[in-house]
């Protein structure tokens, strides 16, 4: 806020210093190639537009194509409420929403990209865990499969020949299981992003030319059938309202520094028994030029004797 030369705090600021700390410094789309600056921006609107049509996904809260630490692009989710767990339902959503930047690229490019290798595993590892852990899986049942702690993964300290608690036959099921999942997962997606390509494709457009987008504008832009130009007269109104806010803000501080500094001063000296309030004493007249310009000691000051000249000074 100070930065920006503000008075208030707002969302925005919040936001900007949250994503920050999550995912590092922002860096300008501009360094991209037009290329790969449209296959983020489809990428990232594939993400977006799967979550507002996956019916037990959060809602988005920001979309930006600007690259930030480890990513190039980030679609922001944020939870209503707080949560202690998740439904099945809920992480078929997870998965259906990881694969929307995959399926984007695919239906809007004709092409994929590794851009999508970090969704893969997240909506690979959410199936493994429905299968393996949470017993959301109809042929393998309310069954752990493996230890609390991944006993599949290889740690440091742990034996490489280590087997698994469970046969071959039932590992190939827990594969053909998460494969499922996951395709199932990807074909809804597809479906989304397909019927609703018009608005896959106005997402894109609007992060290759702001570069951000925030929750209330996605929201808007996916409920009403309106233009970029009426969006962005929103967004403006928005960022005006937000301007005067601060102005406001700043005109109430301004007026009431006076009296806070008054009110502050007064409560410090009334605890050393001073009042402010009190008629300030008649100021005493200044000692002659000649006189003041004399040190202490020469003045005579501590002696109890003061000279009446300089002459009966050296005479002493």
């Amino acid at each position: 806020a100070a930065r920006r030369k503000k008075n208030l705090i707002g969302m925005q600021e919040i936001e900007d210093s949250y994503m920050k700390i999550l995912l590092g410094p922002r860096k300008k789309a501009s360094m991209r190639s037009e290329h790969d600056n449209r296959l983020c921006a489809y990428h990232e609107a594939g993400h977006a537009v799967a979550a507002y049509y996956a019916p037990h996904s959060d809602p988005v809260k920001q979309i930006s194509i600007l690259p930030a630490g480890y990513t190039g692009g980030v679609t922001l989710r944020v939870p209503l409420e707080d949560r202690l767990g998740a439904s099945r339902g809920e992480m078929l959503d997870d998965i259906v929403v990881s694969m929307g930047g995959r399926v984007a690229e695919q239906i809007a490019m004709d092409d994929i990209s590794t851009g999508a290798s970090g969704d893969i595993q997240q909506a690979t590892k959410i199936a493994h865990n429905m299968v393996t852990r949470y017993g959301m899986s109809e042929r393998l049942g309310a069954v752990l499969y493996g230890s609390e702690h991944n006993s599949d993964a290889i740690f440091l300290g742990r034996d490489f020949s280590a087997s698994r608690p469970y046969s071959e036959e039932t590992a190939s099921i827990i594969d053909e299981e998460v494969r499922r999942i996951v395709d199932e997962c990807y074909k809804r997606c597809e479906e989304y992003l397909t019927a609703h390509r018009e608005k896959l494709d106005f997402i894109a457009a609007y992060l290759l030319k702001h570069e951000l987008m925030d929750g209330d504008i996605f929201k808007i832009a996916m409920e009403q059938d309106i233009t970029m130009e009426q969006l962005e007269e929103i967004e403006a109104e928005k960022k005006r309202k937000s301007e005067e806010e601060n102005r406001a803000a700043a005109a109430r501080q301004t007026a009431a520094e006076p009296k806070e500094r008054t009110d502050a001063e007064s409560e410090f000296f009334a605890g050393l028994g001073i009042d402010l309030a009190a008629e300030p004493a008649a100021p005493t007249a200044a000692p002659p030029a000649e006189q003041a310009e004399k040190p202490a000691e020469e003045a005579g000051e501590g002696t109890g004797d003061t000279p009446a000249s300089n002459d009966e000074f050296w005479n002493l």
